[in-house]
């Protein structure tokens, strides 16, 4: 009936809303409430202690597989794929279109494997500039460039036995590409500034809605993890 595709079209907007804020501001389910308690509304205190813990309780279900929502033979294969993949120790590169959850998959094989209670650290390679997003990813020496008054990790040391998911992948310039190619070959990083090469164990997901394999075949991109999903 209409009143029920209303009320549908309704839960489905809270959930996605719910889910935009966390994902935006990395929350957990208690710092939302938190942060959502002080708003001017007459709601009673143990009607919010309720809300508070049915989110909680929702979030420990939003984990791993669970995070992947749908039971077409499309999904169940992603899946399995994700399942299958979770402890393979190579990197992973997520190809889809914009908004299709690419980030959902990258922290459900990371909630599958068994370093789920490791790191699990994201960047977006296609809103930095180049001397910025190497600083982000390899870290830096004081010194390196003017501000850089103490050395810094990147994420590649700081997601130790973790996961490093590098979003928009396609984006990145040669120029890093043949930074990170050494990173994907010999699981080593030099800080900017630096001269002596440190090893990492980390364990790589990039994701993109770019054509790799055009890229590549167009002298774009040289580099590119080696499992695919």
């Amino acid at each position: 009936s209409a009143r029920l595709l209303k009320k549908w079209e309704k839960y489905r907007a809270m959930g996605r809303l719910k889910f935009e804020m966390q994902f935006a501001f990395e929350l957990s389910a208690l710092s939302f409430f938190e942060l959502t308690r002080d708003l001017k509304v007459n709601i009673s205190e143990d009607t919010n202690i309720k809300l508070a813990a049915a989110m909680i309780a929702h979030e420990k279900k939003s984990f791993g597989l669970s995070r992947i929502v749908g039971s077409s033979n499309v999904m169940s294969e992603i899946k399995k794929n994700i399942k299958k993949i979770a402890n393979i120790q190579r990197p992973i590169l997520v190809i889809g279109e914009t908004g299709v959850g690419k980030e959902i998959v990258a922290r459900a094989i990371h909630e599958e494997s068994e370093q789920k209670d490791r790191p699990f650290l994201a960047i977006n390679c296609g809103t930095l500039t180049d001397t910025l997003l190497q600083s982000e990813l390899f870290g830096y020496e004081a010194g390196a460039f003017t501000g850089a008054v103490n050395a810094r990790k990147g994420i590649f040391e700081a997601a130790e036995n973790g996961f490093v998911f590098l979003d928009e992948f396609g984006e990145m310039s040669s120029k890093v590409q043949v930074s990170l190619l050494r990173v994907l070959e010999n699981n080593e990083i030099r800080r900017v500034g630096g001269n002596k090469a440190q090893k990492i164990k980390c364990r790589i997901i990039a994701a993109t809605n770019a054509n790799i394999e055009e890229l590549i075949q167009n002298k774009l991109f040289s580099v590119c993890p080696i499992i695919g999903i």
